[in-house]
């Protein structure tokens, strides 16, 4: 079934919720969410901001490592025309000091881990009204708290399509990290692309992505996205490691794979690489930088799958250009030496 592409990101639960309520949209140290239940935490989160006074254009920030509560605050924020600020928890605390103090993030969502080092900083981000403290592995503790107190109701608000929706930081080349904004409107037009491009480009219901890149970068909430946009079944490993990448492959029957070649690489060199069954891979998809020919002569001898390359930058959704699977068959090498097809 082909479901219309949401214009805003305010409405992809909502379509997908009323498209396919009890499919599962994500799942995460073993934990499954549907469609249904995204939708509804997403308008918790949204009425919970609404509640204590967030307006448009208001951030809100999430320093985290990868958690199915990253998309449900996400998907609310959009619901709340908020803004999200997904911050590296990799930077040094006078980093993310930075971060949140530029942003101006009235609220914060942190993983117990890192929430000494807010509270240390904290005297000075006069705008933080208020942290809520995950549980363990992504899930609980006071955010889950504070959301589930929050009405059910899906706030309906006017969504503008030029809304800031989520604010990513990009190092730049000097000076300090900039903050990229990323409009409600933007994810559209690209889904409508891949759609374009052919199946090979879009994911649908059935697939199961696996999402390994941090979602405080475009590399790992972009795909996760779209995956969402089509219907599939994203799950989501809290940090990158190649051991568990390999294990959750068959366990989780995944078809999608989003990866930095970096990182393959690590996943060919793992000793039980050649020992898993990758059968049910269907495509990897990989960026952040080129791959080399032998690289990608491993990994196809390995992973049996088709793959491609997308090219882009934060303030595009990571999305500009494409190289597809014929492009990687062997038959035209020096494709992989183009950035691809524009989108």
């Amino acid at each position: 079934m082909t479901t219309t592409i949401p214009e805003v990101l305010a409405d992809l639960s909502r379509v997908r919720a009323r498209a396919t309520p009890s499919a599962v949209a994500l799942s995460c140290g073993g934990r499954d969410t549907t469609y249904g239940a995204l939708d509804e935490r997403s308008s918790r989160v949204a009425t919970g901001l609404l509640a204590v006074g967030c307006r448009p254009a208001a951030r809100i920030a999430y320093l985290g490592k990868n958690s199915d509560s990253y998309f449900e605050i996400l998907l609310g924020a959009a619901k709340a025309r908020v803004a999200l600020v997904a911050v590296n928890w990799r930077l040094a605390p006078p980093e993310i000091e930075y971060v949140l103090g530029d942003s101006g993030a009235r609220i914060l969502v942190v993983d117990p881990d890192l929430a000494p080092t807010v509270e240390a900083m904290r005297g000075r981000l006069p705008a933080l009204e208020r942290v809520l403290v995950l549980g363990a592995d992504g899930v609980g503790g006071d955010y889950a708290t504070w959301r589930d107190a929050q009405r059910a109701e899906d706030p309906k608000l006017r969504v503008e399509p030029t809304d800031t929706v989520l604010q990513m930081y990009s190092s730049g080349t000097t000076g300090r990290p900039k903050g990229v904004e990323i409009p409600q409107m933007a994810f559209a037009p690209l889904r409508r692309a891949e759609r374009e491009l052919g199946a090979w480009a879009t994911f649908g219901a059935g697939a199961s992505n696996l999402v390994v890149m941090p979602t405080f970068h475009m590399l790992g909430t972009g795909l996760a996205l779209t995956a969402l946009y089509g219907g599939a079944r994203c799950v989501v490993l809290r940090v990158a490691d190649a051991g568990e990448t390999l294990r959750l492959i068959p366990a989780e029957q995944v078809t999608h794979l989003t990866v930095a070649p970096a990182f393959l690489s690590l996943l060919l060199e793992h000793p039980r690489c050649n020992e898993i069954d990758v059968s049910s891979l269907q495509l990897i998809i990989y960026a952040g930088s080129p791959i080399s020919p032998s690289l990608l002569q491993r990994a196809a001898a390995v992973f049996r799958c088709d793959f491609i390359q997308y090219y882009g930058a934060t303030e595009t959704t990571g999305e500009v250009t494409c190289l597809g699977p014929d492009d990687h068959r062997g038959t035209h090498p020096e494709r992989l030496r183009s950035c691809g097809r524009p989108l």
